[in-house]
């Protein structure tokens, strides 16, 4: 594109343009800002729509202002001399986002393009390119994130009210003992998502500053190499412990001191907190400059601003899927009629909202069989599901095994001689005694100190596995407990 003129492309004299009346209509009718420039920043020539952008009468009122020469456009000093750069190492820059003044001094953001224009002797001519107002755009992007956070915090405030917004006692109960545990899966997200954004901030404000010094004072081969460095910090994902890390800075000094770097464990620091502990011989030529340290320190604020963003997207991720499994765990249908759906789903979205609680010292092994869906009462099994993990949490004290395995069997109770989907739940807890395993599907029947169990969580955990026309059943022993729920499996599924 450095070839072509968006003004013409018949002649280039002195950076200049002679244009045809097609050229000219077509320059003036474009929606987007066009722009030429000499190496100073001084307008050659622009259209009406870049007048408008900047918030001009006339094209003729912008070029007599020539407000980058005057100190008088860009909100950051440094992306004019940034820009200019880019574009002369790479011949075009696509896409470059600044903010800008408007000539009543309010601040827009723009998106520029930008290349070089070189007249028929190759010589260079002028800068040409065009420019989008994204102000909107942005702000939009902006409101949204801001929507996103505010749904978030309202959704958090909402998960410390629930209790008082549960219809069924039960059902309350299991969420009264889970709620710390999904607020503090939530507020661990959130806090990443504060702490992420705040280092991101800081690591641009630092480097961005930086970035012309970066590129004046070192050949584009080097550059290539400062992001390659980034680039294998990005990548790096072992987690090291403090003895570790030590171990690997005392190493990579004396490296970096043999190889007769300047400011030896300096440079260590930085490079271990990138990652970058082996194989430093590529990027000696930056290691061994006199201002290694200055490029080693830009490329760890650089390599920061990816990593806390990729930090972010992780945070909102964990945070949405805790979410989406309370409001289906919360959910009530409220048809009477049974959906299709996996069996496994519901006991995935349980153990999410138990993840606190089972990631402390209980390991939890998984064994599900590929079943299709089948027609059920979904949100209410769910409840099953959280009242036999919650027992067995309590039952091996927060610590111990818990076994889930779903699977498809024949069904060995009454004249059913189809199939059903077994749902086991273990653990290897102390055991339920003989004397009362007859009683624990009573209702108001519990072992648990008083305050801490309404004794109706297994009692209607088994009315709902009768609404689904199966059966649950229990088998205990010192070191082990396992409740069986069977779920009959129908052709086209039975209503209640």
């Amino acid at each position: 594109m450095s070839d072509a003129s968006l003004f013409d492309t018949s002649q280039n004299v002195s950076g200049c343009v002679i244009e045809d009346e097609q050229h000219t209509s077509l320059f003036e009718r474009a929606l987007e800002g066009i722009f030429q420039i000499d190496r100073q920043g001084h307008y050659l020539k622009v259209n009406t729509a870049l007048a408008r952008i900047c918030g001009y009468e006339s094209t003729e009122a912008l070029l007599l202002a020539q407000p980058i020469v005057n100190g008088q456009f860009y909100v950051n000093t440094v992306c004019q001399a940034d820009l200019l750069q880019r574009v002369t190492q790479a011949g075009q820059v696509t896409n470059y986002e600044c903010q800008a003044y408007r000539r009543d001094r309010s601040v827009m953001w723009l998106s520029i393009t930008c290349w070089v224009l070189r007249k028929q002797n190759g010589l260079f001519a002028c800068y040409e390119g065009f420019v989008k107002d994204i102000t909107e755009q942005r702000r939009q992007t902006e409101a949204t994130l801001q929507r996103q956070n505010e749904k978030l915090q309202t959704t958090l405030k909402k998960l410390q009210q629930a209790q008082d917004g549960l219809v069924q006692a039960d059902k309350m109960g299991v969420l009264g003992q889970l709620i710390a545990g999904i607020a503090h899966e939530i507020n661990t997200p959130l806090g990443a998502i504060q702490a992420s954004s705040s280092n991101a901030i800081k690591a641009l404000e630092s480097s961005l500053p930086k970035l012309p010094e970066l590129f004046a004072l070192l050949e584009p081969q080097q550059i290539h190499l400062v992001f390659t460095l980034i680039e294998q910090s990005l990548q790096t994902t072992a987690l090291t412990t403090a003895r570790e890390r030590r171990q690997q800075r005392r190493s990579l000094t004396q490296q970096l001191a043999a190889l007769e770097v300047n400011k030896a464990d300096t440079i260590a620091d930085t490079l271990v907190d990138m990652g970058i502990t082996a194989n430093i011989v590529p990027y000696l030529p930056l290691l061994q400059s006199e201002n290694s340290l200055f490029i080693v320190d830009l490329a760890y604020d650089l390599a920061r601003i990816k990593s806390n963003s990729q930090t972010i997207q992780q945070a909102v991720g964990q945070a949405s899927n805790v979410v989406k499994a309370l409001q289906s765990f919360a959910y009530k249908e409220h048809t009477g009629q049974k959906k299709l759906a996996q069996v496994s789903d519901s006991v995935e979205t349980v153990l999410t909202l138990y993840r606190n609680q089972l990631k402390h010292g209980i390991e939890l092994t998984r064994h599900y069989e590929n079943i299709p869906p089948i027609l059920c009462y979904h949100d209410e099994l769910g409840q099953i599901w959280t009242n036999l993990i919650q027992n067995s949490i309590h039952a091996m004290g927060g610590k111990g095994e818990i076994a889930i395995a779903i699977q498809r069997r024949p069904s060995t109770r009454g004249n059913d001689t189809g199939d059903s989907i077994v749902v086991g739940i273990s653990d290897n807890g102390p055991g339920i005694p003989p004397e009362i395993i007859s009683h624990v599907f009573d209702p108001f029947f519990t072992t648990k100190p008083i305050g801490e169990g309404t004794g109706l969580g297994l009692n209607i955990s088994r009315k709902i596995v009768q609404k689904h026309e199966g059966w649950i059943t229990v088998a205990s022993e010192p070191g082990h407990t396992c409740f069986e729920i069977w779920l009959p499996i129908g052709e086209t599924g039975h209503t209640s």
